[in-house]
């Protein structure tokens, strides 16, 4: 289905029609919204819609037409914005999650018209999620066509006059309300929405993984997981420990965020694969505030407290390992130096695998099993007289041969076919 939306003065009315590419729940015709001001002065114009800044920094308008994590979609408006500074810009926004505070997620792409080039980026709590993406525009004058395109799961498509400026890949997209954004001076014509249709998706291949939230990538063996404002997310592997084993697990982990509190981190230990929360263990990093966490959490109660600490140096890239010594002592590793040890007393066993609430890269995972902590050594047998087997005449003259030769100081080896 196909639901188009242009703006006509005040309203805009949502019309369905059949795309045979995809398929879509019903849903009802003839919707009609407006643009509304969050924030600066936002009005109309006969069909234009224009937002004003006045010095009070981004300025944000929205729709009440929103995108689900799983539609196809195209924004496009015909945008001016009459400007002399250089970083000043008017922009289409989507994907904007809270109406009540709009910085803390959406993706914005527009224009500057003061220094000439268009702007792509998106957000969450006022931090770059990926980067800001700047080019030149091909004019140099103060009104262009802004579209948007999202042209799979992933990728999403950025024009200025029916140009191509720049593909994008937004992992995780979840979907959110449309609207602009200006931080000078912007007026809108000609806004169109057009929602194509839900796709559905092609579940990751993984390998010996499983995502059980959020999404995340295997690629020439690196696993890749992204939280994109979910909170914790976590894919487990097939392969678990039992409550006696003794093992070591470890991985090249790398994260790149300027959140503090936000952790790439490997778990062990987990309970129930369809309720990753309801038991697991957990050891990482924050490269946002450049330190390590271990906890362990029981239907979201932290077990055993959280212990945190300074990482030795400042980078995005780290070994961590887990290594359980005893029945109850594990040992953190951080670059191979320990770091802390901790009992975990009456440890039950269970999977291992990943857990990130902002991004997280691993690679060279391995996960060593050395031993059972309560399997009992096994001792040679005790010879029985009575039940060894008879030995061979051949053996018999052999054995006499050589008492004899080492008597004589010669040395003799000798292999007997049976």
């Amino acid at each position: 289905m196909k639901k188009s939306i242009k703006l006509t003065a005040v309203l805009i009315t949502v019309v369905m029609i059949i795309a045979s590419a995809v398929s879509l729940n019903a849903v009802a015709e003839n919707i009609e919204t407006s643009f509304h001001g969050l924030t600066g002065a936002w009005n109309y114009e006969g069909s234009a819609f224009v937002g004003k800044s006045g010095g009070a920094g981004d300025v944000f308008a929205i729709s009440d037409i929103t995108v689900k994590a799983d539609e196809m979609f195209t924004y496009e408006a015909t945008v001016t914005s009459v400007t002399d500074n250089p970083d000043f810009n008017a922009s289409l926004i989507f994907g904007l999650k809270n109406t009540d505070d709009p910085k803390e997620r959406f993706y914005d792409f527009g224009i500057m018209t003061g220094s000439h080039r268009w702007i792509r980026f998106d957000q969450t709590n006022g931090i770059p999620e990926s980067g800001v993406n700047v080019g030149d525009l091909i004019e140099q004058k103060n009104t262009y066509t802004v579209k948007i395109v999202r042209n799979s799961s992933d990728e999403f498509e950025y024009f200025i006059d029916g140009v191509s400026m720049i593909k994008f890949t937004h992992t995780g997209f979840a979907g959110g309300y449309f609207g602009m954004i200006t931080n000078d001076n912007g007026k809108y014509e000609n806004i169109k929405i057009t929602i194509e249709g839900r796709f559905e998706e092609e579940p990751e291949d993984l390998g010996d993984y499983r995502a059980l939230s959020g999404k995340w990538k295997l690629k020439d063996g690196v696993l890749t997981g992204n939280s994109n404002g979910a909170g914790d997310v976590f894919v487990i592997s097939n392969k678990k420990v039992s409550a006696d084993d003794l093992f070591t697990y470890e991985a090249t982990v790398t994260s790149e965020t300027d959140n503090p509190d936000f952790n790439a981190s490997l778990i062990f230990g987990l309970k129930n694969p369809d309720d990753p929360k309801e038991r697991f263990y957990d050891f990482g990093i924050m490269t946002g505030s450049q330190r390590f966490i271990r906890f362990d959490q029981t239907n979201g109660i932290p077990e055993s407290g959280v212990d945190v600490g300074n990482l030795s140096e400042n980078k995005n890239t780290y070994t961590v390992k887990i290594v359980r010594n005893s029945v109850d002592e594990f040992e953190y590793f951080i670059d191979n130096v320990s770091v802390l040890k901790f009992t975990h007393a009456g440890f039950e066993g269970g999977y291992v695998g990943m857990m990130t609430n902002d991004n997280g890269t691993y690679e060279n995972v391995k996960l060593t099993i050395a031993g059972n902590e309560n399997q009992p050594e096994e001792n040679e047998p005790e010879e029985n007289p009575d039940t060894n087997p008879p030995t061979s005449d051949a053996a018999i003259t052999v054995a006499v041969f050589a008492a004899c030769a080492a008597l004589a100081g010669i040395t003799v080896s000798k292999k007997i076919k049976k």
